[in-house]
């Protein structure tokens, strides 16, 4: 991309969408596309998605959903984390997850 353009929504949520795919954090990603918060690559992504063709977003939605069960094996195996913490953690994946399985 040039120097002068100016990137559309739709392009940087492509780019999401492949970042995302190559396990990128949202908050890496919020920060390689200069995006304000995490939560605004999370939003883009889950728009991203909910806007794809039904084949493409049943690809995406596998991988989303396979990450996010790595996620919370990861976070149930942290030994520094405390009950709360811990809980707190997978509550939102467990969000995120219902969320990407209704989109």
């Amino acid at each position: 991309m040039s120097e002068h353009s100016v990137p559309t929504a739709q392009s940087i949520d492509e780019q999401v969408l492949e970042l995302r795919a190559e396990g990128w954090s949202f908050a890496r990603i919020a920060d390689q596309l200069e995006l304000p918060r995490a939560t605004e690559a999370q939003d883009r992504f889950l728009f991203a998605l909910a806007t794809s063709p039904s084949g493409v977003r049943n690809r995406i939605r596998k991988g989303e959903l396979a990450r996010l069960g790595q996620l919370a094996d990861r976070i149930r195996c942290r030994p520094t984390l405390d009950e709360v913490e811990r809980e707190r953690l997978l509550d939102a994946v467990a969000h995120l997850a219902d969320v990407v399985r209704r989109s």
